[in-house]
């Protein structure tokens, strides 16, 4: 977070402003001459604030900790406002890979692929030599903005044995075509790996789920999305937690379970309470869907799901805008719009 104080605050205050910044994770120092860069905005009106941003090189690795924590808990947008801050500055190549893996995490890849195009992708005058990791990051978020087949070239290229982070960056791309049966087998390997951070292996896990609810495995993704719940709560990921929530609710809307499903998206609902971030509208969305399929005829219904469509398009959600169209069809019974769906969309 940027430190805010008046233009002539003396020493005491910066040192009160310190640590309040520790105590917050983040690490300042009052001795400018530490500092390997420093951003300034301008002041705001007479005797305004200024806000400073003084950062040593080594201060990079806490700064990411904190907005990692807050990704973990459920806080997207706080993360998102502080990445697009610190997008503005000029980053060292040795904090690329991380920062961007942070700005997908949070939702916004372009911040990503902006920072690792001049790495993965250089030019004669700049050239350079992008690891692995960085590649199978750079695909991802490619991914993550539709360009799903460059990003699966990248992939192709790179070696799972070596970067395990292959296999789920796969998967992933085939969930953007809806082929979650390919990504099945893919997930499986992944959570399976030896030697892969509890974390990520819980992601792999949430992600496995999501292809077994999608592929009709009712009963597997019920019992592995338990597990999720008990170690999440366990371990306070609240993400996780509203993320598995929410997948509880599509599988019991697709066995018909009214029920149990509202229950599980007022669950989500109070885990994801940052009610802008994408998670908290995929929630929305299910109750939206959840409506129209308890409804007949379903008029009231339709109107929120429109909604929620024309929200979707605007968050670039285009799978969300894909599901609220295939819903709706397979609702109303509308086979022209059925075939438009399976025909007419990317």
């Amino acid at each position: 977070m940027l430190a805010s104080y008046p233009h002539s605050a003396h020493s005491g205050e910066l040192s009160e402003l310190t640590r309040m910044r520790r105590e917050a994770s983040w690490i300042y120092k009052t001795n400018s001459g530490d500092y390997a860069d420093i951003f300034r905005t301008k002041q705001r009106g007479p005797g305004g604030i200024i806000q400073v941003w003084r950062m040593k090189a080594s201060d990079y690795k806490d700064l990411f900790a904190a907005l990692d924590t807050w990704i973990r808990q459920g806080q997207g947008v706080q993360a998102q406002r502080e990445l697009v801050r610190l997008s503005k500055k000029k980053l060292p190549r040795r904090e690329a890979l991380a920062f961007a893996v942070l700005a997908r995490r949070a939702d916004l890849p372009l911040l990503g692929i902006r920072i690792l195009n001049p790495i993965v992708r250089p030019t004669n005058k700049a050239p350079a030599t992008a690891s692995e990791t960085e590649s199978a990051e750079y695909a991802l978020s490619l991914t993550k903005i539709g360009a799903t087949q460059e990003g699966l070239q990248i992939l192709s290229d790179l070696e799972s044995t070596r970067i395990p982070e292959v296999l789920l960056y796969t998967a992933f791309a085939h969930f953007t075509g809806w082929d979650y049966e390919s990504a099945l087998p893919l997930l499986s390997a992944y959570v399976a790996l030896p030697g892969i951070a509890p974390y990520q292996r819980l992601i792999g896990q949430v992600n496995l789920a999501a292809a077994l609810v999608h592929e009709q495995h009712y009963l597997k993704a019920r019992e592995l999305l338990r597990l999720i719940l008990q170690e999440t709560h366990e371990k306070n990921y609240v993400l996780l937690q509203g993320n598995a929530l929410e997948l509880l609710a599509q599988n019991s809307i697709l066995e018909r379970d009214w029920e149990a499903a509202e229950e599980h998206l007022n669950e989500a609902q109070k885990r994801l309470s940052d009610t802008n971030s994408r998670d908290a509208f995929y929630v929305r969305k299910w109750r939206a869907i959840l409506a129209l399929l308890k409804s007949w005829p379903p008029f009231n219904s339709l109107e929120i799901l429109h909604a929620i469509k024309a929200e979707a398009r605007q968050r670039q959600c285009w799978e969300t805008a894909r599901d609220c169209v295939f819903f709706e069809a397979v609702h109303t019974k509308n086979h022209a719009l059925a075939t438009h769906l399976y025909f007419g969309t990317p």
